[in-house]
């Protein structure tokens, strides 16, 4: 009998400077991503506009490492999907930036492959900047589970975020503090390390806050 997980994936991007969230349609951030090792992330990127644009794709590893970069080009109301990836090499995980001088939209999917069979795409809107965040939280012996990403965009300040969990009724159940250097990234299940390993059941929420706002 094949038993089915289900989870549920939130990625965020956390800033010190709240106000650096109003850049708006021509910068965009994506808090997950998947490269090699069977695994493939896709960008689709759509010029509204009626003159040329250039779109630059920067694309970081966990550690901040720079993964990937790439220049798109697109004339007035052009589409172009941009894919990154493969079979070879090992998985490497992280977010993505995505900038250019004017408004662009841009939609991420990554997919993974097992041998000769391609999974299930999972498709990822862009992530607002972020002072705070509250996501549902579900987790459960039978396999549903949570997902969180988050990402710290800024090239010279570490992010310290406080992980509060809630159950249904608004009561604390748990919190935890993690740190994100500079340009880093984090990717866990709710039950994994780094968030809260010894949790076996929850519906309810979460929230994610940086500690160190006030620094900018």
């Amino acid at each position: 009998m094949k038993v089915r997980h289900l989870f549920f994936l939130f990625a965020l991007m956390f800033s010190v400077n709240p106000s650096y969230a109003e850049l708006g349609q021509s910068v965009q951030y994506f808090a997950q991503l998947a490269v090699d090792g069977g695994a493939t992330t896709m960008f689709v990127i759509h010029n509204p506009s009626d003159e040329a644009i250039s779109v630059q794709l920067e694309l970081y590893g966990t550690d901040g490492s720079v993964l990937s970069t790439r220049q798109v080009e697109l004339v007035a109301d052009a589409t172009k999907t941009v894919a990154i990836g493969g079979a070879e090499g090992s998985m490497k995980v992280g977010w993505a930036k995505l900038s250019s001088e004017r408004s662009f939209t841009a939609t991420e999917f990554f997919e993974f492959s097992l041998g000769s069979e391609a999974q299930p795409r999972v498709g990822v809107l862009p992530s607002q900047l972020s002072s705070e965040s509250q996501l549902f939280c579900f987790l459960s012996p039978s396999g549903v589970n949570t997902g969180i990403a988050v990402a710290n965009p800024s090239k010279t300040k570490t992010v310290t975020i406080t992980v509060s969990l809630y159950d249904a009724e608004g009561e604390l159940v748990d919190s935890r503090v993690i740190e994100l250097s500079p340009l880093n990234h984090l990717a866990r299940y709710l039950n994994e390390s780094d968030f809260f390993p010894n949790l076996i059941i929850l519906k309810g929420r979460s929230k994610l806050k940086p500690l160190n706002r006030s620094c900018c």
